[in-house]
């Protein structure tokens, strides 16, 4: 801060200049500027990114607090600085530039306060679209487990029963389905979850809560895709025999076409000259008695 050259203060027991006072604070300030910067841009691509949010989160809880140590850092020398103008041992523009910096420094602190508390809000809300989410995908699950439990009552009396199978299998691809968009919306709030267990703003035993969650319903999608896996085998080897089957009927079928063709062409040839004899006799018969008064 080149403009506040000259002007020399004691901040404790130490007497120096202000810009090599205020010079830690700066240098912080601006990186931590900077980095905000960044995580701002990255946001316009990634808008619900969690991670994203929870850095800009971390990063203005920082800034702020540079922010405030500056600010109490020149209100600590207001005073002194006020005295050398009114002896004249700094000029008026070095007095402005002075005033000028700390209110400056305090529209800063506002500007981050405002940011963090809009931040916060957007988590909060984000954090009861997630709970209303998780819970619709709960109620979900529950029902796809009601039902599930059902036909596999009744397979228990029918276990080839195709519809029954077929339900099984749909079944059990929405559970998997359904399971694993609650585990991806899990693993989406547990790093804010982690922030806030290492800030104190959560407590352990919920932070442990999130964590069971995370491996029961891991769990519980590894065992429906393993059901699920079996279901398909067993519907294909079901279709399988059923085209063995199939096949053999067909091939049964063509067998009995081919030996009625057989039977027929056999049959027939006889009995056409068996008729003709028959016919034939009838007309010698006739024939014979015919001049019998």
């Amino acid at each position: 801060m080149a403009t506040i050259k000259g002007i020399t203060v004691q901040i404790g027991a130490d007497t120096k200049g202000l810009e090599a006072a205020l010079k830690d604070v700066n240098s912080q300030a601006n990186k931590l500027r900077g980095e905000l910067k960044d995580i701002e841009k990255q946001l316009k691509f990634e808008p619900h990114n969690v991670e994203l949010w929870a850095q800009k989160q971390k990063v203005l809880n920082e800034q702020i607090e540079t922010t405030r140590d500056k600010l109490s850092r020149l209100k600590e020398v207001q005073a002194q600085v006020n005295q050398q103008f009114q002896e004249g041992k700094i000029g008026e523009e070095q007095y402005r530039v002075f005033q000028r910096e700390l209110i400056k420094t305090e529209s800063q602190l506002k500007e981050y306060e405002k940011a963090l508390k809009e931040v916060n809000l957007q988590s909060h809300e984000f954090n009861q679209k997630m709970q209303e989410a998780l819970e619709g995908v709960n109620k979900a699950s529950r029902e796809i487990s009601q039902e599930l439990q059902e036909v596999e009552r009744l397979l228990k009396f029918n276990p080839h029963d195709t519809e029954l199978l077929a339900q099984k299998q749909k079944l059990l691809a929405d559970q998997v389905e359904n399971t694993r968009e609650k585990l991806n919306e899990l693993k989406e709030v547990q790093v804010q979850v982690n922030q806030q267990f290492q800030e104190g703003k959560i407590s352990e035993e919920q932070y442990r809560a999130l964590q069971r969650e995370l491996v029961e319903t891991e769990s519980q999608l590894k065992n429906y895709e393993k059901q699920l896996r079996a279901v398909n085998l067993q519907n294909h080897e079901f279709n399988q025999k059923m085209q063995e089957m199939g096949d053999k009927l067909k091939k049964a079928g063509e067998s009995m076409v081919a030996t009625g063709k057989t039977l027929s062409t056999h049959l027939t040839v006889p009995l056409t000259a068996l008729g003709t004899l028959a016919a034939k006799s009838a007309i010698d018969f006739e024939s014979a008695f015919a001049g019998v008064a």
